[in-house]
């Protein structure tokens, strides 16, 4: 099992895919209070039709699907309830991610 794969079922309880990877990024964000992140992350992609998630609740608060446009759109609109960092991949890094 890679580290992707590995992750994957550590943190959403996701088995039995093949995380494609994309591409290594690294991205700088605020984080309150007076905090500064600086990550190297690798990208990957996978692709299905349907998944059984279940998530670790020590790794994450919640999660839903939504299309891209609609989640840039609640972006905009509501930005203090997203990380930093996913609004950073989408601005920065949506064509390398999305052309999977």
């Amino acid at each position: 099992m890679n580290c992707a794969q590995r992750r994957l079922q550590e943190e959403l309880g996701i088995i039995g895919v093949e995380p494609q990877y994309i591409d290594t990024i690294e991205y700088r964000a605020e984080v309150p209070p007076g905090l500064i992140e600086n990550e190297v992350v690798q990208i990957f992609f996978v692709n299905f039709t349907s998944v059984i998630m279940l998530p670790n609740p020590d790794e994450v608060m919640d999660y839903c699907w939504e299309a891209l446009e609609e989640l840039n759109a609640k972006i905009v609109s509501q930005p203090n309830i997203y990380t930093p960092w996913l609004k950073i991949y989408l601005q920065k890094y949506a064509n390398k991610i999305f052309k999977a």
